[in-house]
């Protein structure tokens, strides 16, 4: 017999701003992780998200986390608010921006990425980088989705899904998740070319 669970009110985000819910050209939204509600500012954001969260070596991932200072490239210091804050369970910290690719060469983001890794405290982050939808195939979004699911749902709920899982699989080949969070030293802060 299933044992009775208890129900725990979820946390408020712990991100560092309030984003917008209303928006024409994005998709935006919450969804609980840890006890805590997440916010996203796209769909993109939401499966970066997913996917780190079904890394094995990911321990937590922060939305919005504090505002980092540095300085440009004509010496003016800027703030960037990162998308998400990832601790790893080695104890190591990662802050991402998440950006489609269309948008890297307008925003810049690829060089803010390279100064704030150059200039960060490693009391704030191990490593620095950016992701956009080309990192990130549709299997391991839908696996990255499959793996977060059973976190959100009662035990029995989770049996039955873990059925239908077992189903599924023996109808069709699953692809093996196998997607693992980009790292970047904060001494080699670039895009990996095997990305």
């Amino acid at each position: 017999p299933p044992t009775p669970t208890r129900w725990t009110p979820t946390r408020a985000s712990r991100a560092s701003r309030n984003i917008s819910m209303r928006s024409r050209g994005s998709s935006r939204g919450s969804y609980v992780a840890g006890g805590y509600l997440v916010l996203y500012e796209s769909k993109l954001e939401y499966w970066v998200a997913l996917a780190y969260r079904a890394d094995p070596d990911v321990d937590d991932v922060e939305d919005q986390p504090q505002v980092v200072s540095y300085v440009d490239d004509d010496h003016v210091r800027r703030e960037h608010t990162f998308d998400f804050r990832v601790p790893f369970r080695d104890g190591s910290r990662m802050l991402v921006a998440v950006k489609p690719s269309t948008q890297v060469a307008s925003t810049g983001i690829d060089r803010v990425v390279e100064l704030v890794a150059e200039q960060i405290s490693p009391a704030v982050a191990d490593y620095v980088c950016y992701v956009t939808e080309k990192d990130l195939t549709g299997d391991e979004k839908f696996n990255a989705e499959l793996v977060e699911r059973p976190r959100s749902l009662s035990l029995n709920q989770t049996d039955l899904l873990a059925a239908d899982a077992r189903q599924a699989a023996a109808e069709q080949e699953v692809t093996e998740l196998n997607w693992h969070a980009p790292r970047f030293l904060d001494s080699e802060a670039h895009r990996d070319p095997n990305m």
